[in-house]
């Protein structure tokens, strides 16, 4: 195996054990399931009266019932939820191949006066 297939094959390890990829997809999967509730919202609102639903903040948000404003809704949707999961993902992603992630304690330490002293002279 050549470096940058082996450095390939650690990187796949690394996704597919990783819980950021399952999180990701959670996260982008919830936005089909509230755009469809509001357009069942805006489509009924007495249906979504009578359930409970509130069905005010679902017809500013969408205005009509039909596939272009789903669409343009799902557009919104996965643009603010991508930065909010690339803020979230990346501390956890970056974080592993950080320097410090595997220094010791003891590494972390500061060094004794003598050890500064001794490494100043010649």
């Amino acid at each position: 195996m050549t470096y940058f297939t082996s450095a390939l094959w650690a990187e796949t390890l690394k996704v597919i054990r990783s819980k950021a990829l399952l999180f990701t997809a959670l996260g982008f999967s919830m936005a089909p399931i509230v755009g469809g509730l509001f357009m069942i919202i805006v489509r009924d609102p007495e249906a979504a009266r009578s359930m409970g639903l509130i069905s005010a903040k679902a017809q500013i948000a969408m205005g009509a019932a039909d596939w272009p404003t789903f669409f343009s809704f799902e557009a919104q949707a996965v643009a603010a939820g991508g930065m909010v999961l690339l803020v979230a993902n990346s501390p956890t992603i970056l974080s592993r191949n950080c320097w410090h992630c595997q220094l010791r304690v003891k590494q972390l330490s500061p060094p004794s006066s003598s050890s500064l002293l001794c490494g100043r002279l010649p």
